[in-house]
């Protein structure tokens, strides 16, 4: 008798701490899976899970179609450790949130962000993600890249480069020369000057070019951001 009321406290441990995830779910696309109802594997050796498919519940002894609002997707429906469709996910305007795609009773609704923010992954939390503020060139550490080589939208962040006429590919400022039989641009190989931009990058940002332009705006800007920081002591 001891020994059934260890095996159940272990198992119901599983339930109460074992976390809806592993590999992300693609009808979950927003954040992680919901926390299992139980795990019915792990109660006998011969259980076997319900066989209620996507966008079904089992009530009882017979399985039925998700309410309004709820979902089942196809992988919480095979693992079988689901007995409740799950609340679908809501935007949450404080988090500048917006509904991309509606909830559905097998796939759980998408949700973008507003203007100004970008969808990204959460730092240490797998399948979640979160609304961020749009990087803007030439403030910050991007006070020298004035140029916008990409901008913000969806799930891609502003991407700043130090020359207007650099292209963006995958992330990474690159430079164009002309051929010297058609006369038309083509991507170089990686410039020095290019660098994979991010919150992570250098402080101070990306160093300023070499030509007339870009150092006379270079004087212009350090000179407006020292007599910035005296404004803001006095």
């Amino acid at each position: 008798m001891k020994s059934n009321g260890i095996l159940f406290v272990v198992i119901l441990s599983q339930i109460v701490t074992a976390p809806g995830q592993g590999t992300c779910d693609e009808d979950i696309p927003s954040r992680q899976s919901p926390r299992p109802d139980f795990l019915p594997m792990a109660l006998t050796s011969n259980a076997q899970p319900p066989g209620c498919g996507a966008g079904e519940y089992l009530d009882w002894f017979s399985c039925e179609p998700c309410e309004y609002g709820t979902f089942m997707t196809r992988k919480m429906a095979r693992e079988g450790n689901y007995i409740r469709c799950s609340d679908c996910y809501r935007p949450d305007e404080d988090k500048f949130e917006i509904l991309e795609e509606p909830c559905t009773k097998t796939r759980d609704a998408k949700i973008m962000c507003e203007d100004g923010y970008y969808r990204r992954s959460v730092p240490g939390k797998p399948c979640q993600s979160e609304c961020a503020r749009c990087d803007v060139c030439g403030l910050g550490i991007f006070m020298f890249s004035n140029h916008e080589g990409r901008q913000c939208h969806g799930d891609l962040n502003t991407v700043c480069c130090p020359h207007g006429d650099m292209v963006v590919e995958a992330g990474i400022c690159l430079t164009t020369t002309p051929t010297t039989t058609t006369g038309e641009s083509e991507v170089s190989i990686r410039d020095p000057e290019a660098v994979v931009l991010s919150t992570a990058s250098v402080p101070g940002g990306l160093a300023p070019s070499n030509t007339p332009d870009d150092i006379t705006m270079y004087i212009v800007l350090l000179i407006f951001q020292i007599l910035l920081i005296k404004y803001v002591r006095m």
